[in-house]
């Protein structure tokens, strides 16, 4: 999988082919979403699905809206927000270190992930070549 990884510069790039975003603190995962499965696969190749049950609530709460674009792959980043443009990156980090099955779910009620997509890698199954280098 080709992530994008940040350039070091001390110059502000400028011209259209740029774009600017918030940086948010938390897992880069992909999320591989079929009719049949949705999961949630971090930059190390870890299967972060089961750390994150409100996420895939909420995918399957859209999967009847994008049933024609599927298989789809995401490309994103996995965090928890304090607010719009800051994410709690100590939360993230606890999310993906529990493992009991109640605990997590209590954890996805008391402050629940977002995933704030970047890219869409895939759709109907097929790469996509017009997409953010």
């Amino acid at each position: 999988m080709d992530i994008m990884k940040p350039i070091a510069s001390e110059d502000i790039p400028i011209g259209k082919e740029w774009t600017y975003e918030v940086k948010y603190d938390g897992f880069r995962c992909t999320i591989h979403w079929t009719a049949e499965s949705i999961r949630l696969i971090s930059k190390n190749n870890k299967d972060l699905t089961a750390n994150f049950p409100e996420m895939i609530a909420a995918c399957q709460d859209l999967q009847t809206k994008i049933i024609p674009s599927l298989p789809l792959v995401l490309d994103g980043e996995l965090c928890v927000l304090n607010n719009s443009f800051q994410a709690n990156f100590g939360w993230i980090q606890k999310r993906g270190r529990l493992k009991n099955t109640g605990t997590i779910e209590k954890a996805a009620i008391q402050r629940p992930a977002t995933y704030m997509a970047f890219d869409l890698l895939q759709e109907k199954g097929s790469p996509l070549f017009e997409r953010k280098s």
